[in-house]
């Protein structure tokens, strides 16, 4: 849904795809149609066992010691964030800093929920250390609440969400009924962060608030998940994301950190669980 803030994060956190995929089948009858010259119905032969399901391939080392520099990349960003308390403009030449010093990984971690030899392993890899990850960048997130006024620091920000391959571009124009779209997301996300608010820690509490605030949107939410098939859309929806992150980022931040406490509650998991299902199901 906010899939500009969302795929931006996958650049270096996203979500931001996650699931489980169940497979199943009902088995073939057994073959009651065989007689024996003598008339009488013989047994069914057993059914053979269904096959063992393949083994996942086997994970590439060269993508993992990949992937373990970008976890040292955003440790990194926190560290910096940590170190720099309120002096925005001295976290925004740490941060630049870092950027510049890893380009090439970034632009290799683009490419790795692209190309499907190892977007498996990359997504998999990713959730196993999904904590490890948002730690450092929730700081980076907080420090943004404090920053984004300031020119340097919003100009990191913006190259941290960009295409790491392209330079900044303009923001295209947005139309009213476009801005008034938008500020439905951003409605939704304000009402997220008070449902985790109001629940006070109670993780069960702040699943069913959520699941009722996701009740609420549901049209909008199924409109919204339609928008990555819209390229044009999207890209306005990802350049439009990016002047607003702070306003997305305060409510987010109180679920993203709810979540690293209610992760296995079984009603905030169904709630989070609505964020990732396909419009209709």
């Amino acid at each position: 849904m906010a899939s500009g803030y969302a795929r931006g994060m996958k650049r270096y956190v996203v979500v931001l795809a996650i699931g489980l995929v169940a497979c199943g089948g009902r088995s073939k009858p057994a073959d009651t149609t065989a007689l024996t010259l003598q008339g009488h119905q013989e047994p069914a032969p057993a059914e053979a066992a269904p096959p063992e399901p393949a083994a996942p391939p086997a994970a590439d080392p060269a993508l993992t010691q990949k992937l373990e520099q970008a976890l040292a990349f955003f440790v990194a960003m926190g560290d910096v964030a940590t170190a720099a308390g309120d002096d925005c403009p001295k976290a925004a030449a740490g941060l630049a800093a870092l950027l510049e010093d890893n380009r090439a990984l970034m632009i290799e971690a683009k490419h790795w929920s692209e190309d499907p030899a190892t977007k498996d392993q990359a997504e998999a890899w990713m959730q196993a250390h999904q904590a490890q990850m948002m730690t450092p960048m929730m700081k980076v997130a907080t420090l943004n609440q404090t920053c984004s006024s300031d020119p340097d620091f919003a100009a990191v920000m913006a190259r941290l969400g960009a295409d790491p391959e392209d330079e900044p571009a303009p923001p295209p124009p947005f139309t009213p009924a476009f801005e008034a779209t938008m500020q439905q997301a951003i409605r939704l996300f304000v009402a997220m962060g008070n449902a985790a608010d109001s629940a006070a820690g109670d993780c069960s509490k702040a699943g069913k608030a959520l699941s009722k605030v996701f009740d609420d949107n549901a049209a909008f939410m199924a409109k919204a998940k339609t928008w990555d098939k819209d390229p044009a859309f999207r890209d306005q929806a990802d350049a439009w994301m990016k002047l607003h992150m702070d306003e997305i980022m305060a409510p987010m931040m109180k679920v993203g950190t709810l979540g690293q406490k209610c992760g296995t509650d079984p009603d905030f998991a169904n709630a989070m669980k609505r964020l990732d299902d396909e419009p209709g199901k």
